[in-house]
């Protein structure tokens, strides 16, 4: 979604006026590489200089897109443009949100503790029973594991086993390279 935000953002301000439209094209893209996944594990210090840095070129984007609009009457390319990066700004603290907010303590403790009742309750109630399946109950212990690796890999999107695709917006990075590129070019 955010790819697609910074694409349609970068499409619409081609159509204001320059020197803005420069100006908004690589403040967006300067903005757009700040967002680019590294690929490689990052400490809580590192992650909030990230997130400093990409909102210090957020704050760019903003005053930029309100000098292409201008004060006068606003038509459907200012509206469009308005609406693009509106959307873009709303991407960032979507996806802040999802790398900042972590499972809370008190639900890992609750897993922890329905996987130990799970098993007990199991295990009581092979006692019971005079019945106990070793497969079954190694079956039950390893599908309960599993879900709980599952829910508590998707507490860390950018290190655990799960991982989403960058490659649409490394894509749209490689795009937006090159449209500024040619804007120089001759």
């Amino acid at each position: 979604l955010e790819a697609n935000a910074l694409g349609t953002a970068l499409q619409r301000a081609d159509v204001i006026a320059e020197p803005t439209r420069t100006q908004l094209k690589q403040a967006l893209y300067d903005y757009a590489r700040s967002r680019a996944p590294s690929g490689k594990p990052m400490s809580s210090e590192e992650r909030e200089q990230v997130v400093a840095r990409s909102l210090e070129l957020q704050k760019r984007i903003w005053p930029l897109t309100r000098q292409a609009v201008g004060e006068e009457v606003r038509g459907p390319v200012e509206a469009g443009l308005l609406s693009a990066v509106t959307e873009l700004l709303d991407m960032n603290t979507i996806r802040l949100a999802a790398v900042l907010n972590k499972l809370p303590a008190a639900a890992m403790y609750m897993l922890a503790a329905i996987a130990a009742v799970s098993l007990s309750v199991a295990g009581y109630h092979a006692g019971n029973d005079g019945r106990f399946s070793r497969w079954r109950m190694t079956v039950f212990a390893l599908v309960l594991s599993a879900m709980m690796v599952l829910i508590l890999d998707f507490d860390r999107p950018r290190v655990g086993m799960i991982h989403l695709d960058q490659l649409s917006i490394l894509a749209t990075i490689d795009d937006m390279k090159a449209d500024l590129s040619a804007q120089h070019e001759p």
